[in-house]
């Protein structure tokens, strides 16, 4: 008899009780990697550098890449200290920028960044206007077809120390038949992700103004990265214990 399968709000307990059994793991890193965000965001902050826009963004990246591989790292290796998680980042961070950058290119992301280029370089030349939204609206219907085939391989990567290759494959093959439920997953994580920001920079805004606005946010930032994590472990075993692709 097949066993029935695991629908959303248990996949979101079982997230959420997977971070209650790291949590000490798990924010220890929250902590760590909101205040190297929330420093990020000081160079935007205005009259510091008006021109420390570029070293904001590959900030916030370089934060967010090793903040990702550190929270899948703390939720798959069960038995990992701090100590632990962070020591074995090094010789995993270059192989973890390759395959995101894959995915970036598999599921054509970089549309939306060249699309947003063009609408700059319309401050110079209004013809690139339109041709900036024509290709970044091209980029973000291509992300939304491509991304939930490919939203797993980092995962898979982690979990199973697979080439990057194969971890772009399996990811695919796992998520055949399953298109439809990943999309509606990665919409209601990010209406979450939104809310939840929202709410912690609202409530930091109130209490201090706008400094302590961006480290709430910076806050909520790290917690759904953690939860993400988590989650997109449990979605992933789940789908392996109820795959769906064509043999």
């Amino acid at each position: 008899m097949a066993t029935q399968q695991t629908g959303f709000f248990d996949l979101f307990s079982a997230a959420w009780e997977h971070m209650k059994e790291r949590r000490t793991v798990l924010l220890t890193g929250i902590a760590i990697f909101s205040v190297l965000t929330a420093l990020t965001q000081v160079s935007m902050t205005p009259g510091i550098d008006p021109g420390a826009g570029f070293g904001f963004a590959v900030g916030s990246a370089i934060v967010g890449i090793v903040s990702t591989l550190y929270y899948l790292l703390a939720v798959t290796r069960q038995t990992a200290t701090v100590g632990d998680t962070f020591s074995a980042i090094p010789s995993r961070i270059l192989p973890f920028v390759g395959l995101t950058l894959l995915v970036i290119l598999k599921t054509y992301v970089w549309l939306v960044f060249v699309g947003g280029l063009l609408l700059l370089l319309g401050m110079f030349n209004p013809l690139f206007v339109p041709v900036g939204l024509c290709v970044m609206a091209a980029g973000v219907v291509c992300m939304v077809i491509f991304m939930p085939r490919y939203i797993l391989s980092n995962v898979i990567w982690v979990m199973e120390g697979k080439g990057l290759s194969a971890s772009l494959r399996r990811s695919f093959e796992l998520t055949q038949g399953y298109f439809g439920t990943v999309l509606l997953y990665l919409i209601i994580l990010f209406v979450l992700s939104t809310g939840l920001a929202v709410v912690f920079a609202s409530v930091g805004g109130i209490i201090g103004g706008q400094t302590l606005a961006n480290a709430f946010n910076s806050i909520a930032s790290q917690c759904y990265t953690a939860f993400s994590a988590a989650f997109m472990v449990h979605l992933a075993q789940e789908f392996m214990k109820h795959p769906r692709s064509a043999r």
